[in-house]
């Protein structure tokens, strides 16, 4: 019997450090592209399996993260451009890597050392540059009701900042399609 061959397009979330919104972004761009008809796979590949508290059915099922095994030999990259030498290994020379993005989390426009970040990220990365996620409570919110940011405040600056992120990811991984209309809940 032939075995098929699945190939299926791969969205990595990392981060420069802990604690900044990974598994949050993860999260809910994942629930994004699924509302929006795509199947989506969401792996938690860091040893606290953080990702269950969004997605899991049953939180309790899943006590340890795929990469359990590997806690101590397992950390956040330091920096982007320690990011981007792990992609160039790992990824660039594939077939079918299609392209290496960057989302910036936590924004707070109102804030000047902010907006200067963002100006310069904006200026460093060009096209590289996804997208960005406003600071917004609504996120903390949903969390904390167990729910995603777009059923939890499908008006919310947060929600439509996945809403347009996802539809980047679409147009970055099938440009010369028409991606699916993702529309709030």
């Amino acid at each position: 019997m032939a075995q098929a061959h699945l190939t299926m397009p791969v969205v990595a979330v990392i981060g420069a450090k802990g604690g900044v919104g990974k598994t949050t972004l993860a999260a809910n761009l994942s629930t994004s592209l699924a509302e929006a008809g795509h199947p989506v796979l969401a792996i938690d590949l860091d040893p606290q399996n953080a990702l269950r508290f969004h997605l899991a059915l049953d939180r309790t099922a899943c006590e340890f993260g795929l990469a359990g095994a590997l806690a101590g030999r397992a950390s956040s990259f330091a920096t982007l451009p320690r990011a981007d030498r792990m992609v160039d290994k790992y990824c660039r020379g594939r077939p079918d890597f299609v392209a290496s993005v960057c989302l910036v989390n936590q924004v707070d426009v109102g804030k000047r050392l902010n907006r200067d970040v963002l100006q310069a990220l904006r200026h460093e990365l060009g096209e590289r540059l996804l997208g960005l996620v406003h600071q917004d409570q609504a996120l903390c919110e949903a969390l904390a009701r167990a729910t995603d940011v777009r059923r939890y405040a499908p008006f919310s600056q947060a929600a439509d900042d996945f809403v347009q992120c996802a539809r980047q990811v679409l147009r970055r991984l099938a440009p010369t399609a028409r991606p699916a209309e993702i529309r709030r809940p």
